[in-house]
């Protein structure tokens, strides 16, 4: 898997900014403009934040920029989140200008540790797990070798499964 500066896949059919008549929710969500535009902008920078952070780790040995979709981003006073999907796991990863990652929570306003929802993550690997990498071999027919020859079914006892999907209460 190639470390490229290309563009992500753009996902939205514009970029105009989406208004909320919810009480309590922001109005600032963006979407990314149509494909076409030069390599990596503003919309990608967040992710090769991460990147940069995590490379040559172990637990993100799968992480490659070239593989997410910028779906939108939410920009309020502090900032803005942008929310990439990963093209085979379809996990989400949420990543602040500043490469902050945020999980998404049940919106509970009252709580003003909550962005709208959002929550900083308190380790970048937490998130990056959370993308579901280490299934990859599965999913992806020339990582077949890094399958170890466990099955499909076999797959939670891969040693790159993070800890708490190999023990027996995660399943």
């Amino acid at each position: 898997m190639g470390r490229s500066q290309t563009k992500l896949t753009i996902v939205s059919p514009d970029s105009r900014l989406e208004p909320s008549n919810e009480p309590g929710w922001p109005s600032g969500w963006q979407f990314p403009p149509p494909a076409g535009g030069n390599g990596c902008d503003d919309w990608c920078k967040p992710l090769h934040i991460v990147e940069a952070a995590i490379i040559g780790k172990p637990w993100a040995k799968y992480f490659d920029v070239d593989d997410f979709m910028i779906m939108s981003r939410l920009v309020d006073s502090r900032g803005a989140i942008t929310h990439y999907k990963h093209r085979d796991t379809r996990h989400y990863i949420n990543v602040g200008d500043d490469g902050t990652t945020y999980a998404y929570n049940e919106r509970d306003f009252e709580q003003a540790s909550r962005r709208y929802g959002y929550s900083a993550t308190e380790r970048l690997r937490a998130s990056v797990e959370a993308l579901g990498l280490w299934e990859l071999p599965w999913l992806r027919s020339e990582l077949v070798a890094d399958r170890l020859g466990l099955d499909f079914d076999d797959r939670w006892e891969h040693p790159d499964a993070p800890k708490a999907v190999r023990s027996k209460d995660f399943r």
